[in-house]
């Protein structure tokens, strides 16, 4: 295979000629429609996140309740149990805020509503904007109370 024609097959897979208008525009091509239907957001931003939180916060459960066992502090077993709590509920919290964006656009990828019905278009615009917002505030969340306080009251 010489490189022309692979750069040509890249060419095509990423552009297209509209003779109307005369210009070049770049186009979602069906490679690319299915890499992110069944690749990009069900693995890489779906579920492929939400498991690796999940089995480091259930190793991390798992830590702690042999915790009792060793010759630790009260103090310490203490702080342990609490800090695993918080993470526990901030991988609670990850996958109900991340699931429904991911799920909605699949739904979106799949199926798309054309501008031509705009009632239609209009509503999935705005579920659009409203699951985008609710993922938006699993990053949010990270970033508030960061300011270098762990937990200590003033």
């Amino acid at each position: 295979m010489s490189s022309s024609s692979v750069s040509d097959g890249l060419l095509k897979f990423a552009t297209q000629y509209s003779f109307y208008s005369g210009y070049i525009t770049f186009s979602f091509g069906v490679i690319a429609l299915q890499y992110s239907t069944y690749f990009f957001y069900p693995v890489l931003f779906g579920f492929l996140p939400i498991i690796i939180a999940s089995s480091f916060s259930m190793l991390a459960y798992h830590n702690v309740r042999h915790i009792v066992r060793r010759q630790l502090p009260i103090v310490r077993r203490k702080l342990d149990k609490q800090i695993t709590a918080m993470v526990l509920m901030r991988v609670i919290a990850f996958v109900c805020l991340v699931l429904p964006y991911n799920a909605y656009r699949i739904y979106a990828i799949n199926f798309p509503i054309p501008q031509s019905i705009p009632m239609a278009y209009a509503i999935s615009r705005l579920l659009q904007a409203i699951f985008n917002s609710i993922n938006l505030i699993n990053y949010v969340s990270k970033s508030v109370g960061n300011d270098g306080n762990v937990g200590v009251a003033p």
